[in-house]
């Protein structure tokens, strides 16, 4: 393989920018290392129902199993339906709401509405038992986005004109739920309510900085409702609170979990408060009924421990929203025995190395950790930028094989305003993104190109390797190969090296055709080094090599393989993403959770069983001068698997070490299954061999 060696040195001081700031993710990510599961108190309230038991019994209960706080959210005249001891029942007057309850009730809401309500927005007292609120047209024409059951799911009804905003208002927290709580000895995390238009906002949130003093002490909030807590009047007011009484953000992961739950002033409040944030898994409807999968281990809720093993050491959550398992009869599961089994067992794989994440210590005092905050450094990322376009300028050279001149006019043509866009930082953000994404096509490709040029090496060599030999040497290639990738892959790190990635606040875009993109371009390289050797041709030059191409017949094997391939691709692209990937089949999640419970990191399938064994087999048969015409399909096998490398470390919130360890216990497992391949293969051209000889014989 031709290299140039002034690109060649471009390309290794980007690299080596790029595991300096890579060392500074691998630091950030080292100092977030306990985790906290919470329970909402509504849903203990709920299991207590079902099994007969007071409020105080459950959160006994509760604790006795391992969990570390229970989350109030902020009453409003909404949730106070729901209170049995204060009767809420609410009518309307015109546009006045009419509030009706106990005494204790009617005196609960009156409190809150004068610490809460906007100025110029009025109520009055009819009786002990009867408030109205002063209602105008506006209160009714809004959309209802208020998550009334946050764990359950977000709701988007519309309720124009079915309900009133003052009803929303956040009113304080319920004393008599405050007093059990503390009264169980667990951690009180308490969550506000806030309705845009019609509440105060610095007075809300001074109400709830003090809630936070007075009853709780917690390091961080999350908070109700589609308006994040004063930030639609009173931001910059909000961040400084919160710097100033260490309580950071909770961001909730959506369903299909990537990304956050959208609520207005979420990320900008999260900004403006140096990333202080926390990412939170919710135990959404479908996850509690992963109770029980039919498979060995997976009778008592061991999926759903899986699903939250994987939610904090694969995508930074540190915050567990739980809720309780749901039978297949679509019963709760009230056995706390099974509970306080799966919770230790999630501990005891989280606490192994190398997790090394703890479940917080309340009782010692310990406190939430936060993620500290990663800068972007566009100096580096410079020179990350300028190793892509070195890797695209050497894959180009040995296409093409260009002139020296123009290859390094080429440089300059596209060095120069990269420079003047990293340096003057001019949207170098947007320049990340596609620097980042051409990373993750071009180290692919150039991986497979080396792989290609070194088996034309052997294949041309004067004599072919033994069987052994000829294996170790595809397993050094496929080694060599993996390397290059991983550069490739701290190069992509580099333009994503900031706390926005690491909190999902942004992702990596482009995986489609991350993924697609080097399948098709080695096909070129694949031609360009065995296309001659394919057609019998050695005098060929590049055109006359792609004409004879163009015009070859294509046999009925050739239609199967391109079938063939063509399948694997859109199986690929299908299985990819969790909004329309094909789910895996119950054998297919057996072995994955056994891999995970020996394993720190799960490999791939499709990068070891497909991907690394197609570049070890390519380095294999064509160091033995065999199976040339198979070459071209064993390259876009190949770089199925270096796109799946990169595309490993796509996943930004995923910390480096175990993107790492991913790509090594895959190259292990890739040898073993390769060697169960070439076995399988030789056995049956042996058999086959034999057959035709006994044939002749016969004959």
């Amino acid at each position: 393989m031709k290299i140039n060696k002034i690109l060649a040195g471009i390309m290794l001081i980007g690299v080596l920018a790029a595991a300096f700031l890579a060392l500074g993710r691998l630091q950030t990510e080292n100092a977030y290392k306990n985790y906290e599961i919470t329970m909402d108190l509504e849903e203990i309230k709920k299991i207590a129902a079902v099994e007969g038991k007071t409020l105080e019994q459950s959160l006994s209960d509760w604790k006795r199993v391992g969990i570390d706080s229970v989350t109030i959210a902020e009453a409003s005249i909404d949730s106070l339906r729901w209170n049995n001891d204060f009767k809420v029942r609410v009518s309307y007057e015109g546009y006045d709401v009419v509030v009706e309850a106990t005494k204790e009730g009617i005196d609960f809401v009156e409190k809150g509405l004068r610490e809460a309500l906007l100025e110029g927005r009025s109520f009055s007292r009819r009786s002990d038992t009867t408030l109205v609120l002063e209602g105008i047209a506006s209160d009714f024409a809004f959309k209802y986005e208020v998550v009334r059951d946050f764990l359950e799911k977000k709701i988007g009804t519309d309720k124009v004109g079915e309900m009133s905003k003052l009803e929303l208002i956040g009113l304080g927290y319920v004393p008599a739920e405050l007093e059990a709580v503390k009264a169980s000895g667990l951690a009180i995390q308490l969550r506000p309510t806030y309705s845009a238009g019609v509440q105060a906002a610095e007075r809300s949130i001074d109400r709830f900085v003090a809630a936070v003093k007075e009853h709780s002490g917690q390091s961080y909030a999350i908070f109700l409702g589609d308006t994040i807590l004063g930030t639609d009047v009173a931001p910059e007011y909000m961040a400084e609170q919160l710097r100033q009484n260490g309580i950071a953000v909770g961001m909730i992961e959506t369903s299909v979990q990537r990304e956050h739950l959208e609520q207005a002033g979420l990320e900008e409040l999260v900004r403006a408060v140096g990333y202080q944030a926390v990412r939170v898994f919710s135990t959404w409807n479908y996850i509690q009924r992963r109770y029980d999968y039919g498979l060995p281990l997976h009778h008592h809720g061991q999926e759903i421990i899986s699903t939250f093993y994987r939610a904090i050491t694969e995508r930074n959550i540190r915050v567990i929203f739980f809720k309780p398992f749901i039978d297949p009869k679509n019963d709760l599961v009230s056995d706390y025995d099974i509970y306080r089994s799966r919770f230790a067992d999630l501990e005891r794989r989280l606490s192994a190395f190398p997790h090394n994440i703890k479940n917080i210590d309340r009782e010692g005092g310990e406190v939430l950790q936060l993620m500290p905050q990663l800068r972007m450094r566009p100096a580096y990322q410079l020179l990350a930028a300028l190793a892509v376009i070195a890797v695209f300028l050497i894959i180009l050279d040995n296409l093409l094989q260009l002139k020296r001149r123009l290859l390094y006019g080429l440089f300059l043509l596209a060095a120069l305003p990269t420079a003047v866009i990293y340096l003057r930082q001019i949207r170098f953000e947007l320049f990340n993104v596609i620097f980042g994404l051409a990373a993750t096509i071009l180290f692919a490709v150039l991986a497979v190109q080396f792989a290609l040029a070194q088996s034309k090496r052997v294949f041309d060599a004067d004599k072919a390797m033994a069987k052994p030999k000829a294996f170790v040497y595809g397993i050094v290639l496929l080694t060599g190969a993996i390397l290059i990738s991983l550069a490739g892959a701290l190069i992509e790190t580099a333009f994503y090296a900031g706390s926005e990635y690491l909190l999902e606040l942004k992702v990596f875009t482009g995986v489609k055709i991350s993924q697609i993109m080097p399948l098709v371009l080695v096909i070129l390289a694949a031609l360009r080094y065995f296309g001659n050797d394919i057609l019998g041709n050695a005098e060929l030059g590049v055109q006359e090599r792609i004409k004879s191409f163009l015009n070859m017949n294509i046999k009925f094997w050739h239609a199967l393989i391109a079938m063939g391939i063509l399948a694997a691709v859109a199986l690929l692209l299908i299985r990819s993403g969790h909004e329309t990937g094909v789910q895996p089949a119950s054998m297919e999640l057996f072995v994955r959770n056994m891999l995970e419970e020996f394993l720190p990191a799960r490999p791939r399938n499709k990068a070891f069983l497909f991907g690394y064994p197609g570049l070890l087999l390519l380095g294999y048969w064509a160091a033995q001068k065999k199976l040339k015409w198979i070459y071209p399909v064993l390259a876009i096998v190949a770089a199925m698997g270096q796109a799946n490398l990169l595309n490993t470390f796509s996943h930004i919130r995923t910390p480096l070490y175990l993107s790492f360890l991913r790509i090594f216990y895959e190259l292990v497992f890739a040898v073993g299954m390769t060697a169960l391949y070439v076995l399988a293969w030789e056995g049956t051209a042996a058999l086959w061999r034999k057959w035709r000889k006994k044939e002749a014989s016969e004959s």
